[in-house]
């Protein structure tokens, strides 16, 4: 009978061992699922519908007047200021100089990048004095430029301006953006009055 119990005890050990290994390789790689949360909670507050793809306009970059706003020229050669939507700018005003110039470099890499080059613009609001709001592509494969600015910490994602994109492009800014928090880079470094929302 003695032997029966040792055995029980050490079968019973050895269960709650995996299931407890089991509990910690989950929460190890509890990272996977982020994008499947991202995709629910933004699915909930699009009111469980999902978003038209955006028609895309070709457009040639002709300057970078500030971190957010870009300065086209459409297919008609009518030039438009387009704010980038979604994305907000570094806030300067009353800041330490840092953040001035960390403003200032992020508009000239965007100019140097950016001008002469087509891209692909996707309006959500105009204007009649040629001002709008919307979001850049790289290319027809949709390569967002508004991914790229904030995975390197460069712009403020602003979820609330982003509801109209696909889904799937909005789990791609919050799971970038919140790699860009945790890692630290761009805005995110230290401590960070500049990126206050």
């Amino acid at each position: 009978m003695s032997l029966f119990v040792a055995l029980n005890r050490l079968l019973r050990a050895v269960v709650v061992g995996i299931a407890l290994l089991a509990l910690w390789m989950l929460w190890e790689r509890r990272g996977w699922a982020r994008p499947w949360v991202d995709l629910y909670v933004l699915w909930e507050d699009a009111g469980y519908r999902v978003p038209e793809p955006m028609p895309l306009m070709p457009v040639t970059v002709i300057k970078v007047l500030e971190e957010n706003v870009i300065q086209v020229r459409d297919t008609n050669r009518a030039v438009w200021n387009v704010g980038l939507a979604g994305l907000g700018g570094v806030l300067t005003e009353g800041v330490a100089p840092r953040w001035r110039q960390f403003a200032t470099e992020t508009r000239t890499n965007l100019a140097s990048r950016l001008a002469g080059k087509p891209l692909q613009l996707a309006f959500t609001e105009t204007a009649a004095n040629r001002t709008a709001r919307g979001f850049f592509y790289w290319s027809t494969n949709r390569e967002s430029l508004a991914l790229e600015l904030v995975s390197s910490g460069r712009l403020r994602w602003l979820e609330e301006s982003t509801r109209m994109l696909p889904l799937r492009e909005q789990v791609l800014l919050k799971g970038a953006d919140r790699r860009a928090r945790e890692t630290q880079v761009g805005l995110w470094q230290g401590a960070s009055i500049a990126s206050a929302p």
